[in-house]
């Protein structure tokens, strides 16, 4: 999956990639299963669309700084 500007993407399966080029804007991965970011890949936020309280899930950023949520 690829984009410009401020891109929201939903993951649903581990097997995802989301790639990002830098100075693309906001970008931001949303998932609810356990989801390691790419190398090189320019996002902003690794959260989850899980409620508080459910199951957890491991979310792993990569070398660029992001903030997961």
């Amino acid at each position: 999956m690829t984009d410009g500007g401020n891109d929201d993407y939903y993951v649903d399966n581990a097997g995802d990639k989301v790639v990002e080029s830098s100075g693309q804007g906001q970008d931001r991965v949303w998932t609810a299963v356990d989801y390691a970011l790419s190398a090189g890949s320019s996002i902003e936020v690794l959260g989850t669309t899980m409620d508080a309280g459910t199951t957890a899930i491991n979310l792993t950023g990569n070398e660029l700084a992001q903030t997961i949520q």
